[in-house]
């Protein structure tokens, strides 16, 4: 008899900083990521060890931040997809930043990527904006239960 195990999907968001260079088309001047587990992260900074600047951390939210534009979107979602078993999710998405002094030709791109993860090791992919483990305290709303049963509809 085989066993099934149950999964979900962990989703992270990327999100591109494309600037348009003069003969050279667009580039990317940023590259932050939101939700890599420590694996993820590990391999990203294992693959652009020798880049400058290094992989960041930002350690008040988790962002990943690869900054300067040694670093292709593309590439990243690759090494994603090939060694951590991350997919695309939806159609990328595009947003127009803001011009600054009327020469910047600048946009956003956003990928929403998954991979499946067994539910047993979601306490893993926690998040502060994540589900809580622990019940909730009750709120301080009013117990209509016995009022509810004696309201009449006509």
């Amino acid at each position: 008899m085989a066993t099934t195990t149950a999964t979900a999907k962990h989703m992270i968001m990327l999100v591109t900083e494309q600037h348009r260079y003069q003969g050279i088309s667009y580039k990317s001047d940023i590259i932050v990521i939101s939700g890599l587990d420590v694996g993820d992260r590990q391999i990203l900074e294992q693959k652009y060890s020798g880049c400058d600047p290094p992989c960041l951390l930002d350690s008040s939210d988790g962002r990943f931040v690869l900054k300067g534009n040694n670093y292709n979107p593309i590439d990243v979602i690759n090494i994603l997809s090939t060694r951590r078993g991350y997919s695309v999710e939806y159609n990328p998405q595009q947003r127009t930043l803001p011009n600054i002094h009327n020469k910047d030709d600048k946009f956003a791109m956003f990928y929403h990527l998954s991979k499946p993860v067994p539910v047993r090791d979601l306490r893993r992919y926690e998040t502060c904006n994540s589900v809580p483990s622990a019940p909730l305290a009750k709120l301080d709303e009013p117990d209509l239960s016995g009022k509810v049963a004696a309201f009449n509809v006509k």
